[in-house]
């Protein structure tokens, strides 16, 4: 008699565990890091494709610096370049801005997608992710204000003309 209240009891701990709701499997929540060494605030490890649709849902182009965690002149222009107000509020205000370390996640990947021999490697998107510019190596706060502008003006220019004005 003692085995059976044990199978019974066993029976109805097993039964009433068991819950009634239908779990609900939820898509992750993408998260990103924003770099916070310098004053343009660059998206890192992060898909380039959530990066491009929050461009294009904020109406901007995307930046990209293509890096190493050994590039001297990707760590200068870090410390420096990237330091000047003039030229962050300039890229806050046209660019979302992403940082893609070459060796790590599809770094290697978008890296040989988009040729990429030097490092740094500055890209400007449009929403397709198609490039619009694309420059490498150390720059100065002028250059780098130039190459944005220029893309800018770029692709102001065409897209007046695909809509027909």
């Amino acid at each position: 008699m003692n085995r059976t209240v044990l199978l019974g009891l066993l029976l109805v701990v097993l039964l009433s565990c068991k819950t009634k709701q239908q779990i609900v499997q939820q898509e992750p929540i993408p998260m990103f890091e924003i770099d916070q060494t310098t004053l343009i605030p660059f998206y890192k490890n992060a898909e380039l494709s959530l990066i491009l649709e929050m461009a294009d849902e904020q109406d901007k182009l995307t930046f990209v610096e293509v890096y190493t965690e050994w590039c001297l002149p990707c760590q200068i222009m870090d410390e420096t370049v990237f330091l000047n107000k003039v030229l962050s509020e300039y890229y806050k205000d046209h660019f979302l801005s992403y940082k893609l370390n070459a060796e790590e996640g599809e770094g290697p990947d978008l890296s040989f997608i988009f040729q990429v021999q030097e490092y740094p490697t500055f890209l400007i998107l449009d929403k397709n992710g198609r490039v619009i510019a694309k420059d490498k190596g150390g720059k100065s706060v002028s250059q780098m204000m130039l190459f944005a502008e220029e893309a800018v003006k770029a692709f102001g220019m065409r897209s007046e003309e695909d809509s027909g004005e």
